[in-house]
């Protein structure tokens, strides 16, 4: 004997929450040790999506959330061009000496 049963009957199928897209970028160990408790908290969340981009000295502390890798300072023009392909919905940031990295994507306009 065959039964067939209907699980959908009664439930109703919710669409799903948009994905939130967060850029995180650090060139310097201390602030990249700052905002790895903040990294994985995000990673935890259902529909967000972290991408990190680690610079010179923070590649270390970074290195369990697979980073991309900024051996040096972007030019402008190639932080517009990953903010303009990826279209993050925040940016986590810390501050650097020397690098200018950070403030590349700081100074970017989001649209």
């Amino acid at each position: 004997m065959h039964i067939e049963r209907n699980f959908a009957i009664g439930m109703r199928k919710q669409p799903a929450a948009p994905t939130r897209k967060v850029v995180v970028v650090c060139h310097d160990i201390g602030g990249a040790q700052e905002i790895c408790p903040v990294i994985e908290r995000l990673k935890g969340r259902r529909n967000t999506q972290v991408n990190v981009i680690a610079g010179q000295f923070a590649q270390k502390p970074f290195a369990r959330f697979h980073p991309e890798i900024a051996r040096m300072d972007w030019p402008q023009q190639q932080i517009d061009q990953y903010l303009k392909t990826n279209r993050p919905d925040l940016l986590l940031s810390s501050t650097s000496w020397k690098s200018g990295l950070e403030q590349g994507f700081v100074i970017a306009p989001f649209s």
